[in-house]
């Protein structure tokens, strides 16, 4: 595959030579504050290494987290009956709390699977951050340019990103971000670390022995109990809900962008399919949020061929 590739860049290389030179010249950036926030000159366009920046939703997370957490500890935590109970509670909430936010800001800020728009001049397949803010498309021209040649092996082109996003999933709203085959892994982390922190907080408030009436303690304490109590609900259910269909579509084989296609796939064994998005490497770091692959082409795309 990589040798027919080979001969299609040859095929067409004097029609890339064609292209305006303006076309492909590097885009202009510079840093801000530091050298890993930088905007696109010329566009507001804000980056944080590979992740354009969108605060809304992270910010949200992160406060209700916040509050939960704080509800938790001053509602429910304070009136749990031993010192063992406290320690057990908070040391198994602290763990799946840094697991979630290890999954969430890796799945948010690592790069998703992103090739730059002129590709085809190149076909490498790991570019830094750097290069590919170089070559992000950011006119109709670029995208043209990067649809019209020769795509990446199993890629879609995203004109949001002005990139291409290799096994494409979907752009998850939560992260701010394109679910893709280098943070995939990560995604499904989320959900699954995510509910089950989010199960904790709600389950362990029934260990708590009331020290104090209704009467005598605040009812804003009630009051932000109950309400985190169903954000808690809410998002158990919703988080673990998505872990369960998105894990259902990967053992079939297929992306969201395949099912709204209506695009089959060939179907995989469970352990095949797994290591679409985790890797080659042991079966134990499936559970850890480290990244699944490096810029070794093999490893990146070990089933690639099995696609149909």
């Amino acid at each position: 595959m990589i040798n027919n590739q080979e001969d299609e860049a040859v095929d067409n290389e004097n029609e890339i030579q064609e292209v305006d030179a303006a076309v492909l010249s590097k885009n202009e950036w510079h840093s801000i504050c530091c050298s890993c926030f930088v905007r696109i000159d010329g566009t507001s366009r804000y980056f944080c290494r590979h992740w354009e920046i969108s605060l809304g939703i992270p910010i949200f997370v992160i406060a209700l987290i916040i509050f939960c957490f704080t509800v938790f500890i001053f509602a429910n935590y304070v009136d749990f009956p031993s010192l063992e109970l406290k320690i057990v509670s908070l040391l198994e909430i602290t763990i799946f709390l840094l697991l979630f936010l290890w999954s969430y800001f890796g799945a948010m800020c690592m790069d998703p699977g992103f090739l730059p728009y002129n590709w085809s001049m190149t076909r490498r397949f790991f570019y830094s951050w750097e290069e590919q803010l170089d070559f992000l498309a950011i006119d109709q021209e670029q995208v043209n340019f990067a649809t019209s040649n020769d795509l990446p092996p199993n890629s879609s082109f995203s004109r949001s990103a002005g990139r291409f996003v290799v096994r494409a999933d979907h752009i998850c709203g939560w992260i701010s971000n394109w679910v893709g085959k280098r943070n995939h892994k990560q995604f499904m982390l989320m959900l699954l670390y995510g509910s089950i922190f989010s199960s904790s907080l709600f389950v362990w408030r029934f260990a708590a022995k009331r020290s104090q009436s209704l009467k005598e303690r605040s009812i804003a304490i009630y009051g932000c109990d109950i309400t985190a109590c169903v954000f808690e609900c809410i998002f158990a259910f919703l988080l673990f809900g998505d872990f369960v269909i998105f894990l259902d579509e990967l053992i079939k084989n297929r992306t969201q962008l395949d099912r709204m296609k209506k695009k089959n796939k060939k179907k995989l064994g469970c352990e095949e399919a797994m290591r679409q998005i985790c890797g080659n490497g042991s079966i134990f770091c499936w559970i850890c949020p480290t990244p699944a692959f490096g810029e070794d082409f093999g490893d990146f795309f070990i089933h690639e061929g099995n696609e149909g």
